[in-house]
C-alpha cells in the first residue's frame, strides 16, 4: 500500500509540476450512478478520490439538469476519507470553524487563504517528495537533518 501511495504521489506531482492535470468529466444519474464520459463506464467515489489522488481534477454535472454538483461530490469523497481515518485532516473544531466562516461577510478571504494554504502545502510536499526520490539511498537520519535545514534556515 505504501508503495501504491507513492506512486500515486508521484504521478500527481508530476502532473502538477508539468501542468498535465486533466478535467475529467462526469454525469451522475437520479439513481445515484456516477458516469464517467471518458470511459463510458458507471464508477463510485472511491474511483473518484483515486483519479484525485493521481493528479486529476473532475468535473461532475447532474445528468437531468446539468447542474455542476462537483463541490458536493467532493465533499463527499472527503466525509468519506475522513470516516477511514482514526486521525482525521478535519478535526470537529475545523469544521465548526468552517461552518462559522461559510456563513459571515469574510467567507471569500477565509477560502482565498484557505486555497492559498493548501497550494503552499501542496508545493512543499512536492519539495519533500522529490527530496525523498532523490535520496532513497541515503539514511532517514540524512533526509530528517536536511528537512530540518529547510523549515529553520539553516
Amino acid at each position: 500500500m505504501g508503495d501504491n501511495i507513492l506512486h500515486s504521489t508521484a504521478f500527481a506531482v508530476e502532473q502538477q509540476a508539468t501542468g498535465t492535470s486533466k478535467l475529467r468529466e462526469f454525469k451522475k444519474y437520479p439513481n445515484r450512478r456516477i458516469y464517467d464520459l471518458d470511459t463510458s463506464k458507471y464508477v463510485n467515489l472511491e474511483y473518484l478520490a483515486d483519479l484525485i489522488l493521481a493528479g486529476s481534477s473532475i468535473k461532475v454535472k447532474k445528468a437531468d439538469s446539468e447542474e455542476d454538483i462537483t463541490q458536493l461530490i467532493l465533499l463527499q469523497i472527503l466525509a468519506d476519507k475522513e470516516k477511514e481515518d482514526s486521525a482525521p485532516l478535519l478535526t470537529n473544531l475545523a469544521l465548526e470553524q468552517l461552518i462559522r466562516f461559510a456563513s459571515n461577510p469574510y467567507t471569500r478571504a477565509a477560502s482565498a487563504f484557505i486555497e492559498q494554504t493548501l497550494e503552499f502545502l501542496a508545493q512543499q510536499n512536492e519539495i519533500f517528495f522529490r527530496n525523498f526520490t532523490a535520496n532513497r539511498n541515503a539514511s532517514n537520519f540524512n533526509a530528517f537533518q536536511d528537512a530540518m535545514r529547510f523549515w529553520t534556515n539553516k
